[in-house]
């Protein structure tokens, strides 16, 4: 058994954006990860918005449905489904994804209190997929904030301030140079080693296995 000062501290960065199917299908997972490695103090886990439809784009039924098939996908290999109030409300015709008002929420969760971040980022693509709210409109996304115990005013506060503007765009950057598509879970060690974990979808056992190699092995000396 290794003593538990050899274990590695490892951050977990999960690369994703709000309006990204895949993540919904893999959030599951990440959630149930979350809830495994909760009280480990050797594991901590980052979230990086990527920023997939920044500029926002315009929707359209020919988008919507063009977009069914890949739900096809998606549910098959992680079980997760749509409701077809999504198809309608939020990529239908008429409407649009911006990606940037989602992941300023998600920064400024993380920066407020990143211990409530990963099941708060999960209830607000649940918002999306699930009761086909349009989390590209601030307004969306208050039913989740004020359920997770974030005061709105706070919140908006530091939404709104030039710090999380920075953060955003740094965060997009970031996640430009290390993620060609979402999501992507790596794992970063104390050692400076960073290693994919899955890319698209991975199950929890396989997951979890690969994590507990990375933090049990010795540190390097």
């Amino acid at each position: 058994m290794v003593d538990r000062n050899e274990r590695q501290k490892t951050t977990l960065l999960y690369v994703m954006d709000p309006h990204c199917g895949w993540c919904f299908g893999f959030g599951v997972v990440i959630e149930q990860l979350f809830e495994h490695y909760r009280n480990d103090d050797q594991v901590r886990f980052e979230v990086l918005p990527g920023g997939l439809f920044v500029p926002k784009i315009l929707t359209s039924k020919d988008f919507a449905e063009g977009k069914r098939s890949i739900w096809e996908r998606i549910s098959h290999l992680s079980g997760v489904t749509v409701s077809n109030s999504y198809f309608a409300n939020v990529i239908g015709e008429g409407g649009y994804l911006d990606s940037e008002v989602p992941c300023r929420v998600i920064n400024t969760a993380s920066h407020l209190c990143p211990d409530r971040l990963i099941p708060f980022m999960e209830a607000l693509l649940t918002q999306e997929f699930t009761h086909g709210r349009n989390i590209s409109d601030y307004i969306s996304t208050e039913s989740v904030i004020e359920k997770f115990g974030f005061d709105l005013g706070e919140l908006r506060t530091v939404f709104d301030s030039e710090l999380m503007a920075k953060t955003t765009c740094e965060n997009f950057r970031r996640a430009s140079t290390i993620a060609d598509g979402y999501p992507v879970l790596f794992a970063a060690t104390e050692s400076g080693e960073m290693k994919a974990l899955a890319k698209g979808f991975a199950p929890l056992d396989r997951l979890k296995k690969r994590v507990d190699e990375i933090v049990n092995s010795t540190q390097a000396v």
